[in-house]
């Protein structure tokens, strides 16, 4: 997946994503603007324990919709505090919420 944005680094969740590109978009049968692409994963996180993998698409953060690198930063950053965050993740397999604690 090509960098078209500065990358977003949560670094909390284990995380690191950049803009969905329309390629990846539709690999995953998504809308371009949609939804943020994961980048990276951070080996022993939060995220990677919960299954997370590069090439995934993260759509929604606490059932809020995710449409831009700046999207999903401000989110993460609200439930920060809260120590979990409900994610809706899209893959080749379909979308499915996926729940991290920390």
């Amino acid at each position: 997946v090509a960098t078209t944005a500065t990358p977003g680094r949560a670094d909390d969740i284990g995380v690191t994503v950049e803009t969905l590109t329309e390629s990846a978009a539709q690999r995953l049968g998504l809308e371009r603007g949609t939804g943020v692409a994961i980048a990276a994963v951070e080996p022993g996180s939060v995220a990677a324990a919960a299954g997370l993998r590069p090439g995934m698409a993260i759509l929604q953060v606490d059932r809020k919709a995710v449409a831009s690198v700046a999207d999903f930063n401000a989110l993460i950053r609200k439930s920060v505090g809260d120590q979990r965050v409900l994610l809706l993740v899209a893959s080749r397999g379909g979308q499915r919420f996926v729940a991290l604690r920390w």
